[in-house]
Formats: C-alpha cells, structure tokens, sequence
C-alpha cells in the first residue's frame, strides 16, 4: 500500500485522529471485535494495513518475550500487539512494549519504556515514520529486529523528538536495555534455529 503525502490530499480530506481510529474500531469498521478484527494501525492519520503473521515473525516476537518477562519481574508488564498513542494522529500497534507495572492497558499513552518491531518487510516504515514519532513521544528505548538481516537497530537518548544514538548489533552479540537496568537482548539465542530468509 503507498500512501498519499498528507499534502497531496484534496482539501476536503483530512487526517484521522487516533480517536476517529478507536471510534471506527469500536463501531466494528475494521471487522469482528471478538476475533480481534483486522490487523491495521494508524500512522500520521492514514490507516495501514499489517502484514500477514508468519512464523519468522512470531517466534522472535515469542522469544523476545520471554526473554523480557524473565530478567523484568513484577515491576514491569510487557504487552504484546497493544496500541501505543504517540500523537493524536497516530496509533501503531508494536510488537512489543514494555511499561512500568500498572500502566499497561490495551492503548498505552505514555510512559514506554521500550518498544520492540520485528521486521519482515515493513523496515522502512519502522525505522523512518514510526522512529521519528516514537522519538517524538519519549519512548525510553525503541529496537527495530531485522529477521532477514539478523541483526537489530537500537535508537536511545531521545531529546527534542530526535534520537540521539543509533546502534546496529549484530547476531551473536548480547546488548543492554539502557532504560531497563539489568536486562539486555542476547541476538544468538533470538534468531537461534531461525533459517536465513532472503532480503
């Protein structure tokens, strides 16, 4: 799907807001509530739509998780495929996100501590538009996983809406979660029995 540049719309169009986006999702515009519905998400007040799931995709999505939940203990909840609200015209859905305990609910305002996207095919989308707004609302940590390039792109420091470090970590190496003390991502055990996949 390429999307149209918000200048380029005729004047009659204008953005979604993130609250238009809940309202049409809880009149049931994007499908069966009770089965989770179609998986879309909102960017700069367009709606996309999410790439089918494939197993390269949700066994790191898995393991991440597990490795989360096992160095975090009770201080922190870690939510899978929740909507985050980073600016009124948007609502992406992460793949994973990691807040302090109690602040997790189906749609996170504020108070990421760390947000994880596991990228198949959406690399563009993830390290362009939704780096610069999760930059621009504070997210502690934001990492991108390259399933194809097995590696990941950590952004950290965000101030003024920018990120001020960017760090690529390679297979085999183990990185620290700066806004999370003690817990790092170790990239062997992640993508460990995961066949290359093509670019």
């Amino acid at each position: 799907m390429t999307a149209i540049p918000l200048n380029e719309l005729p004047e009659e169009f204008r953005p979604l807001t993130a609250r238009d986006f809940f309202a049409m999702a809880e009149m049931g515009l994007f499908g069966d509530a009770e089965s989770g519905g179609a998986d879309v998400e909102l960017l700069g007040g367009i709606i996309f739509t999410l790439p089918p799931e494939r197993a390269e995709h949700a066994t790191p999505i898995r393991r991440l998780t597990t490795m989360l939940v096992l160095q975090l203990g009770t201080d922190y909840e870690v939510g899978a495929n929740a909507y985050f609200v980073p600016d009124e015209l948007s609502a992406p859905r992460p793949d994973l996100l990691v807040v302090p305990a109690g602040a997790y609910t189906r749609r996170v305002v504020d108070g990421c501590l760390l947000v994880i996207e596991v990228a198949l095919s959406t690399h563009r989308k993830d390290l362009g538009e939704k780096a610069r707004r999760y930059g621009r609302a504070d997210v502690g940590e934001y990492w991108v996983i390259d399933v194809p390039g097995r590696s990941a792109t950590v952004h950290r420091d965000s101030r003024d809406g920018r990120w001020r470090t960017v760090e690529h970590v390679m297979e085999g190496e183990v990185a620290e979660v700066s806004t999370l003390p003690g817990v790092s991502i170790d990239l062997g055990a992640l993508f460990e029995g995961i066949p290359p996949l093509d670019e």
